[in-house]
């Protein structure tokens, strides 16, 4: 499995989210690398739990901002954007509780779950936010207000 990279088709139009999103694909990648040892020595298991607690505690963080954006410009959508972001620590939590009993093939599934969720997060989920973003900066609304 490749490493997962940044492309401006994520760009939610936001430097700050921007530049948090680019932070969690460097996350990833170095969880990535973690998880496609083979070992599972004791040193290896902490590894791998002090990398899943900084994705969780990471995006928790960005989830803030990205939520406090998404509130500040009314976005209509944002509660079901906030289960989305809920969905996702659960499923890191989870992740994190079973680690000791996870194998190198499942540890290839699980990065497999989490690069798609961050791609289709970013490509689908993120650009509905930008979208209303651009709309609410048309010509055409700021006519209206």
């Amino acid at each position: 499995m490749p490493k997962v990279q940044w492309e401006d088709r994520y760009s939610v139009g936001n430097q700050e989210l921007d530049e948090q999103h680019r932070a969690l694909f460097e996350i990833i990648n170095r969880l990535h690398q973690v998880m496609m040892d083979d070992g599972e020595t004791e040193d290896i298991l902490q590894v791998k739990e002090k990398t899943f607690y900084e994705l969780e505690d990471y995006g928790r963080n960005h989830f803030a901002s990205e939520e406090a954006y998404m509130s500040g410009i009314n976005y209509p959508d944002l509660n079901a954007h906030l289960r989305q972001h809920t969905d996702f620590l659960e499923r890191i939590d989870i992740i994190k509780q079973n680690l000791g009993s996870c194998g190198g093939p499942r540890n290839s599934g699980i990065m497999k779950i989490l690069v798609a969720w961050l791609h289709d997060h970013l490509e689908n989920e993120d650009q509905k936010y930008r979208a209303f973003a651009s709309s609410q900066l048309s010509p055409e609304n700021l006519r209206k207000g």
